[in-house]
């Protein structure tokens, strides 16, 4: 009777254990696919500039969400002032009435990508077709307003999965991430909010560093002054955008 109490015993915790140990695995593979989709450098699904090492001393300023018809004029009047150059990635429902701030882009030596049409929280969870006629659309519109085309694409919220890979490679899209991500966003409305930008800014620089910056937040183009300046603190250049044809 012992033996077969021990027997059943020993059943159970062996039960207990591999459901423990299928548990783990399931968690582990879980994380393992959410870092995959929410970190653009993970290189899971496909492979993004994030930071090009090669360019010694350069660094790549970006700018996500416009154009807004305010902010995105006066930062490309402070780049202009400071010789600057930045690539800015749009999106395509805000293009119609702001042709002239992508002719403006265009003009001052500034590069182009498209940050999706709708720019909508469900963009990760579109299907493969809804997916590149969302891209296809951005493209076209900002194609039709600046004049020129454009390769570059940063997903929205930065954002990489399966569908997201298969659509780049289907449209012969270029990736770019960021090395950088300034928190603006989140950190804009606080009242030390530049200063805490700049910190991190600051203990991110790398050479070939691409820094993530928003011009659609009131005060942008203050902040992107002080972002010049702490560059040319620490030496770094910043008059090259960013192409197609870059390594990384």
């Amino acid at each position: 009777m012992k033996a077969v109490q021990l027997s059943s015993w020993i059943s159970i915790d062996s039960c207990i254990m591999s459901w423990v140990l299928i548990s783990l695995f399931l968690a582990l593979l879980l994380l393992f696919l959410v870092w995959a989709s929410s970190d653009i450098s993970s290189g899971v699904y496909l492979k993004a500039l994030c930071r090009d090492g090669k360019s010694k001393g350069v660094v790549y300023l970006t700018f996500d969400d416009g154009p807004e018809p305010v902010w995105t004029d006066r930062v490309l009047d402070v780049l202009a002032e400071r010789g600057a150059v930045a690539s800015f990635f749009v999106i395509g429902s805000k293009v119609p009435g702001n042709e002239n701030l992508l002719k403006k882009i265009v003009a001052g030596g500034h590069s182009l990508g498209i940050h999706s049409y709708c720019h909508s929280p469900w963009f990760p969870f579109f299907r493969d077709g809804k997916m590149r006629e969302d891209l296809s659309r951005c493209a076209s519109v900002v194609s039709e307003a600046a004049g020129v085309d454009t390769k570059l694409f940063r997903p929205p919220f930065g954002v990489v999965n399966p569908v997201v890979a298969r659509t780049v490679r289907h449209l012969g899209l270029r990736t770019i991430g960021w090395s950088v991500r300034t928190l603006d966003t989140s950190l804009m409305d606080r009242k030390d909010g530049q200063e805490r930008i700049l910190k991190r800014i600051d203990r991110r620089l790398a050479d070939g560093a691409v820094i993530l910056l928003h011009d659609r937040l009131p005060h942008c183009d203050e902040l992107l002054v002080k972002v010049l300046d702490l560059l040319d603190r620490r030496g770094y250049r910043y008059g090259i955008p960013l192409r197609v044809d870059i390594e990384g």
